[in-house]
């Protein structure tokens, strides 16, 4: 059977054998992934890929040995979720629980931390502003012609901007602490200024509440003179009103009411008794008139005629003895009769003193009622002229009573305030200070290592598959039988690449080490040169390019050959 070597023989009438029919790509013809062609094709490019992959590595370290380290420390703080007063607020303060802070209150002092105050705070507390690395050039503040102390400003600026740029807080899980970090190049300095941000939280901010509390305080006691004096002001202005107005006052109300209220009572009495009087004087007229001097009922109430009454019945009783006895003009009976008349005109004299009396104390009721009458007049008149003064005097009450009002609630926040003095309690206290870091945050080696890695794998990968896609030769036996149309024999690999160390000699390989893949290879070739040829006596090995292992290859083939005729005899 004629195979396709027969083209390689020299002319001997020998008919080369039909060229083999290119096998159909089996990769090609399903939609399957050939697996071992992709780790064939792999094996051939595993030089690019290891090549790109150790230059992504270097690349990767190097980049990672030019950045420069920084450090991060890390300070924590908790917020005081009870805080206890110390002294009351207010003179109706209660024991009552403080409320717990909420969510959004724990939130909002995780951005007081790194505010621009708090920050500026803290810039102030470590002196920043004097560090040279925040120093304006020299230069650049002569060519603007700055002011002094303009360059301070501008050092403290920049390091404000500094530290809002490398610090950090936020809340530690669901809890009440707070983590404070700060990143720096220095470690010392990302511990001393992480640490400082806490104090300034916790400590600085309980300084900063009683310097408020301090300053509440003496504006509180310059208002609260101001305050004294206006209500002074406005008392003294209504009492002056007061005194100019005749608007005097006790308790019971102003004087002019309770001499009105007195004269009515007076006058009251006065009228009864003028009443009374002037009816007591009727009567005993009229009595004079209808019955003499006997009848008048006022006589009588008088001891005096009460005594002249009683004489003058006895001498009645003896001049009507005396009468009934003896004659009239008998001088015993005229005796009897002149002191009987005798009594008779002092009763009717004494009679006429008490009617006059009447009539003088009747005429002294009307005079009083009159004066009374008189003065409450006067007294009304002066209150209807009070009560139009007492509009004015209203007005600076009122203005007396705001100022006492007013003075009297700042009185009482001042003595609140002093009271509570020194009493202040802290919003948070210090958790964990920061130590000293010791490794750098930045760069991360191993991070960076397994970024660089899995780049690195990427990128080998794709380069290989490139490589292969872009590569024009023939690489495999369903290559050369696909594309060249000819029968594939076997593949010779190179023997650095499948001997052992220290081999270096093709032909001397196939005898030293028989087993090996190189030795294979030549009874691989061996063996398809026998089955695919008839009685071949000569073989030729040629090649596109000198030195491509012609020599070696007929060598070792002729090694084999021999080794194998050897074995078969």
């Amino acid at each position: 059977m004629n195979t396709a070597i027969d083209f390689y023989r020299a002319p001997a009438g020998i008919v080369p054998a039909t060229p083999a029919e290119p096998r159909a790509n089996s990769a090609a013809a399903t939609d399957r992934i050939d697996l071992r062609r992709l780790l064939a094709m792999f094996r051939r490019r595993v030089g690019v890929f290891l090549g790109v992959l150790l230059g992504v590595l270097a690349v990767g370290m190097v980049i990672t040995a030019l950045q420069p380290r920084t450090y991060q420390a890390r300070a924590e703080v908790t917020l005081n979720s009870k805080l206890q007063p110390v002294a009351p607020t207010s003179t109706n303060d209660r024991s009552d629980q403080p409320a717990i802070p909420s969510e959004s209150f724990v939130d909002t002092q995780v951005s007081v931390i790194t505010s621009e105050a708090n920050t500026a705070a803290v810039v102030d507390a470590l002196g920043l502003a004097r560090d040279p690395r925040f120093a304006p050039p020299a230069g650049d503040a002569k060519s603007a012609g700055a002011k002094p102390g303009s360059g301070q400003a501008s050092a403290r600026d920049a390091a404000i901007a500094y530290l809002g740029k490398n610090v950090s807080a936020q809340r530690i899980g669901t809890t009440y602490g707070i983590a404070i970090t700060f990143e720096s190049r220095d470690p010392q300095e990302a511990a001393r200024i992480a640490n400082a941000f806490a104090e300034q939280y916790t400590l600085g901010a309980l300084e900063n509440k009683r310097t408020g509390a301090r300053d509440t305080t003496s504006v509180i006691a310059t208002r609260l003179e101001q305050l004294r004096q206006q209500a002074l002001a406005d008392s003294a202005a209504v009492q002056r009103y007061r005194i100019a107005h005749n608007l005097l006052s006790t308790t019971q109300g102003t004087l002019t009411e309770q001499e009105i209220s007195s004269y009515n009572q007076e006058v009251t009495a006065a009228r009864a008794q003028a009443s009374e009087d002037a009816a007591r004087l009727e009567a005993a007229q009229r009595q004079l008139q209808a019955g003499g001097s006997g009848g008048v009922g006022e006589a009588s109430l008088s001891p005096v005629i009460g005594q002249m009454r009683a004489q003058q019945a006895g001498l009645a009783a003896e001049f009507a003895a005396l009468s009934s006895r003896y004659g009239p003009q008998h001088p015993e009976v005229l005796r009897s009769k002149a002191q009987l008349d005798a009594i008779n005109r002092q009763i009717a004299a004494e009679t006429q003193r008490v009617l006059a009396s009447l009539e003088a104390k009747a005429r002294v009721s009307q005079q009083r009622l009159s004066s009374l009458a008189g003065s409450l007049d006067a007294s009304r008149g002066a209150l209807a002229q009070n009560n139009a003064a007492q509009v004015g005097l209203d007005d600076l009450q009122k203005r007396a009573e705001t100022s006492n009002a007013l003075y009297e609630s700042y009185l009482n926040r001042y003595k609140e305030l002093t009271a509570r003095e020194g009493t202040e309690q802290a919003d948070a206290d210090m958790l964990h200070r920061a130590d000293v870091p010791r490794n750098p945050s930045s760069p991360h080696i191993l991070i960076n290592a397994v970024l660089a890695l899995a780049l690195g794998t990427g990128l080998g990968i794709a380069a290989a598959f490139l490589t292969e896609m872009t590569f024009t030769g023939l690489t495999t036996g369903e290559d050369i039988e696909e594309r060249l149309g000819v029968r594939y024999l076997c593949a010779i690999p190179t023997l650095q690449s499948v001997a052992k160390r220290g081999e270096r000699v093709p032909a001397s390989a196939l005898l030293e080490d028989p087993r090996s893949v190189f030795a294979e290879s030549f009874r691989s070739l061996r063996a398809s040169i026998a089955m695919n040829t008839t009685e071949a006596r000569i073989i030729a090995i040629t090649s596109a390019l000198p030195e491509e292992g012609k020599t070696t290859t007929s060598i070792c083939l002729a090694r084999s050959m021999a080794a194998a005729e050897t074995a078969s005899c």
